[in-house]
Order: C-alpha cells, then structure tokens, then sequence
C-alpha cells in the first residue's frame, strides 16, 4: 500500500502521530511543521496530549505542538503536573529552548522528585544568561540524592562556572548550600 502522507488532511497528519510506525510519525510531524500550525492542528494534538494514556503518544504530540507553535508558557506549566516524568522533563526543555525559562516553571522543576527532570532542567541551564541561573542552581545544588547522578553535577558545573568566576559572594552561597561533592571541589 502506498501511502502520500503530503496529500494527507491536517487532521489526518495529527492522527499519525498515534501510528505504531514511528517512521510515519516523523514524517507527518514534518509536513505539520511545514505547513504551520493552526487551530484545528493544535487542538488534535493537545487532545491527544492530555487524553492519551500512553507517555511516547504524549511526547510525540508534545513535539508536534512545538514545531507547529501550538505551545505556550501556561501549557508548558501545566505539563509539569503530568504523571509521565518524560513529559514533565520536555515541558522543561521546551519551555527553555529560547534562552529563557520562566521562573515559575524553573522553580517546579528545580523541586521536582524525578531525577530525570531536574537533569533537563540542570542541561537548560547552561542555555540561560547568567543572571537567569542563580535560584535554579542553588535549588538543585541542595538537593543531595543527585550528589552521585552521574550526569547532574558536572550539568551543575557547567551552569554554575561563570558564575563562579564572576561573583565571589554568589560562589560562597552555592558552596555553602550544596550538597553536591564535586560542585563543591570545582568551586573551591
């Protein structure tokens, strides 16, 4: 059977984004993105986001939105409520994509029980200007069940370096409130 998904409908390509073959997946997200979102696009997919049981079903149609400009910083919070931890976790990739993450979505994040959230969250970091960095890191720096992550420190580091460099009185602040042993030996 063959299968033109560029003579498919808008609402024909949301539907995609439940099929089993990820190929057809991909590529319906592509040509949704192409063709730009609209109304009838977004609604589909936010139905599918908050309806469907299944976490990938959920990411995809997280992605959609995102490449379509279905999102915006009052679904972004909202998602960080969700169950799936991988959505809550891309809520905040997303949400942080353009350099800036509103503090209200940093702060859930930041206190947040998944580790796998507040990885993403320590990766978004690094993509922040330094003076938007401050609270995050002194959040996930205190948070001692990440202390032998074994991706959260050195994303920490990473975040906090020019910081570091920069304010003296701020670097005395981390050390003082971490709970991470190897942010620790960086700063000093």
């Amino acid at each position: 059977m063959k299968v033109d998904l560029q003579k498919a409908s808008d609402a024909e390509l949301v539907a995609y984004q439940l099929h089993e073959n990820d190929w057809f997946v991909r590529r319906a997200r592509r040509i949704l993105a192409e063709r730009g979102g609209n109304a009838e696009v977004h609604t589909g997919l936010k139905k599918i986001l908050s309806e469907n049981p299944d976490t990938s079903r959920k990411l995809r149609a997280l992605w959609a939105l995102h490449v379509t400009g279905g999102l915006d910083q009052a679904l972004l919070l909202g998602l960080l409520s969700q169950d799936a931890e991988f959505v809550r976790a891309w809520a905040v990739q997303l949400a942080a994509e353009d350099g800036k993450l509103p503090g209200n979505i940093a702060g859930l994040a930041a206190g947040d029980e998944s580790p796998v959230v507040r990885r993403f969250l320590a990766s978004a970091l690094g993509r922040l200007s330094p003076e938007d960095r401050g609270n995050s890191l002194l959040t996930l720096a205190s948070r001692k069940e990440d202390a032998n992550d074994p991706n959260i420190p050195q994303l920490l580091w990473y975040a906090a370096e020019p910081l570091v460099g920069a304010d003296t009185g701020f670097a005395a602040e981390l050390l003082t409130g971490s709970e991470i042993p190897m942010l620790n030996r960086n700063i000093a």
